[in-house]
């Protein structure tokens, strides 16, 4: 039985609000998928009236500025250094900055300084790690299957690393859109374009699916409201089964769409070993090779009989693809009689090293003996990819519908295009239909203006907290109007003519006096009153860490967190940054799950932020926020005995209170807060205890020791840990 989480029909909206809704998008006059597939046009920098020390030379805070003038609002003073090189530090890295960087960028008052600054987060390894996360989050990235198993795909991780690769080298955005739709058309022979089709393979899988039929469609269907809601910003899976209610795409435009994807075929047979690997592998199949045929004869019959039995629980006609010879099958054919066979070829797999029937004993004697060459044996290194099922593509069909003359080949969706210009000529190769290349050199034209849009308004959301267009996967008439429309299109020319990379357009975006801005504001100003949402960008939102930011926030404080780069999953147990854990459709880490952190069944846009109960009662309860608490004194406490070595005469609890809050806060604490942290961890009285006198943090008596544990604990509850001004 198909189920998944991921519903992708119109949504259902109750009668009484019908009316509401739509006498909302009649009083709307702004039709934003007009203006979102308008061709592009360099709007001009609109004059401004400046004031003495603002940045006259900034286009961004012009255009902003500009609105602010028209709704008679002025802007906020700019945040102070501290909270700045906390917001960049997390908005490009994911991570709170480092010590020593706090303390240089508050020596440098230079502007040069806060540049440098971005230019460093910019060129770190880091910056690819956070960034890849919006992008994962948006392509529904996970490394399970879904369904009850849920059963883990350990080579899924590959096309993460590609992920976070292309962002750290800037790849332009045309080629990494053309990378993962059509890598394997393009450039065959790269390992790095072919794990990036990975891109195919991230949706769900119900292995013992019976129906495939219906798993197939499903899994193309899963492709074609994905590619709208990723590329495209409009929500095509409405018109999957009827005309769209409110865009102008029609059912016809949904299957032609679909027809894209319908050649295309999951392959897990590309091997990335290295040079030396693939001789390694060679040299132990030659070694092995007696004994493994030895193997082969002595499970032939459980192999027949696991064949039979996996085969006979598909319908008669799925069988009989089975059975007929691959040069005999039709593309169809072909595609349904392989994502059968996975069943089969995985029962076989797992019975390998599970010895039965009537040579068991001598399977099982062989099995010993293969053991021996286990060291001589190259790990398994392939990625999940795909390939088109050859030169012919299967043809599209409208379910309940069988009209002849109705033409399905695959087109770009009308609505964008004003007609349905069909693609008659792909380039077509002895192995590929160049449909997907077709398909991505249309979207990433620079013609195709609203892709660009839609992606711009991506890297705004994720810098300031709200898209341009506040539905940033909805350009349509559900869709919200741009709050800025000139400044969306001029920053989308300035992103194409500057080569389509995002590095630049990060730097344009946070060096602007918008980003720079205080989250400070009067209850009774005019603009908490006109602007209470920050719509305007008045002043700054404030945000919550997402769950990865906080739980690598915890590691780095406690000085546990470990920057090895890319590579093989890990369990969340382990101190490498979120990234690297392993991501389970139906079973998260506390950690992350109770803060938002996306499942891997849908596409998402922009994350949920919730406030609940379990969120506070793991932070507090918790063994692994604890456990943090406990390494975050102990680094506090070897800090703080280096300090005393320099400063004998410094009271050691107060140098304990700032190291813990320069960590926790990057800012030295207050008179009132030493005050209360010495009340929180002095033990009372009738305790052993230390004095001030005590220069040595590892002489402080057990209870003060405990209370110090609970301070690291309650400093890391805290909502200014776990939230950016």
């Amino acid at each position: 039985m198909l189920q998944s989480k991921r519903t992708r029909s119109c949504t259902f909206i109750p009668l009484f609000a019908w009316g509401l809704l739509t006498a909302s998008l009649h009083a709307e006059e702004f039709d934003v998928l007009s203006w979102a597939k308008s061709p592009l046009k360099l709007p001009s920098v609109p004059p401004v009236k400046w004031v003495k020390g603002e940045n006259k030379t900034h286009p961004v805070d012009a255009f902003i500025k500009k609105t602010l003038e028209d709704k008679n609002l002025a802007p906020s003073p700019q945040a102070e250094a501290r909270t700045l090189i906390r917001r960049l530090s997390f908005d490009l890295r994911g991570l709170p900055p480092e010590p020593s960087d706090v303390e240089s960028f508050l020596k440098d008052p230079s502007p040069q300084a806060y540049e440098a600054l971005v230019d460093k987060y910019l060129n770190s390894p880091q910056y690819g790690e956070r960034w890849a996360r919006h992008w994962l989050d948006l392509v529904r990235y996970a490394e399970t299957d879904g369904y009850r198993e849920d059963k883990f795909r350990p080579q899924a991780y590959r096309y993460r690393d590609y992920v976070i690769q292309a962002f750290n080298r800037d790849k332009p955005f045309d080629q990494f859109v053309q990378e993962q739709l059509a890598g394997d058309e393009l450039w065959p022979e790269s390992l790095e374009a072919l794990a990036a089709t990975g891109f195919y393979r991230l949706g769900v899988y119900e292995f013992n699916q019976s129906d495939v039929r219906g798993q197939w469609e499903f899994i193309l269907d899963d492709l074609t409201d994905l590619t709208g809601d990723v590329f495209l910003g409009l929500a095509t899976g409405c018109a999957r089964c009827h005309d769209h209610k409110f865009d102008p795409l029609s059912q016809k435009d949904y299957y032609r769409l679909k027809a894209f994807y319908s050649a295309i075929i999951p392959r897990e047979d590309r091997s990335f070993w290295s040079k030396a690997e693939k001789q390694r592998q060679i040299a132990w199949e030659n070694k092995t090779k007696a004994i493994r045929e030895k193997i082969e004869i002595a499970r032939k019959a459980a192999v027949r009989n696991e064949k039979h039995r996996k085969i006979a629980r598909f319908p008669e006609d799925i069988q009989a693809m089975i059975h007929k010879p691959v040069k005999e099958r039709s593309p169809y054919e072909h595609q349904l009689a392989e994502l059968a066979y996975r069943q089969v070829t995985r029962g076989l797999e797992e019975q390998y090293n599970k010895p039965k029937g009537p040579n068991k004993d001598e399977w099982a004697r062989l099995l010993t003996e293969l053991k021996k060459f286990a060291k001589d044996k190259p790990q398994p290194k392939w990625a999940l990819t795909i390939t088109d099922v050859g030169p012919q593509a299967p043809e599209v069909h409208i379910p309940g519908k069988s009209d002849p003359d109705l033409d399905l080949s695959p087109a770009f969706p009308s609505a964008l295009t004003g007609a349905s210009p069909k693609i008659l000529s792909p380039r077509k190769t002895p192995r590929s239909t160049g449909r997907r290349t077709a398909l991505a050199k249309w979207l990433t034209s620079s013609e195709n203006s609203l892709v660009f849009r839609v992606w711009v308004n991506r890297l705004w959301q994720y810098h300031f907290g709200q898209g341009i267009v506040a539905t940033s996967s909805d350009f349509g008439k559900l869709g919200t109007p741009p709050s800025h429309p000139e400044l969306l299109d001029w920053l989308t020319f300035k992103f194409i003519e500057g080569g389509m990379r995002m590095k630049p357009l990060h730097k344009l975006m946070v060096t602007s006096k918008a980003y720079k801005q205080s989250s400070l504001v009067e209850p009774q100003s005019k603009s908490a009153l006109q602007d209470p949402q920050g719509k305007w960008l008045s002043r700054r939102r404030i945000t919550r860490l997402e769950s990865e930011q906080i739980r690598d926030a915890m590691l780095a404080t406690s000085g546990e967190l470990q920057l090895k780069v890319l590579g093989p999953s890990v369990e969340a147990s382990t101190s490498r940054r979120s990234i690297y854990v392993k991501v389970k459709r139906n079973s998260q880490p506390a950690i992350l799950g109770s803060f938002d952190c996306p499942d891997g069944f849908d596409s998402i846009a922009k994350r949920n932020v919730t406030t609940t109960a379990p969120q506070a009662l793991y932070l507090l309860n918790g063994d692994w926020p604890f456990q943090r608490a406990k390494a975050f004194k102990k680094r506090v406490d070897t800090l703080t005995q280096k300090q005393i070595e320099k400063d004998p005469q410094s009271s050691v609890r107060n140098l304990w209170i700032e190291q813990a809050y320069r960590l926790a806060f990057n800012r030295k604490p207050t008179v009132k807060e030493i005050q209360r942290a010495i009340t929180f961890i002095k033990p009372t009285e009738g305790e052993l205890i230390s004095t001030q006198k005590d220069k040595k943090p590892s002489t402080i008596s057990s209870k003060e020791h405990e209370n110090r544990i609970d301070f690291c604990h309650v400093l890391l509850n805290t909502n200014e840990f776990l939230y950016i001004d």
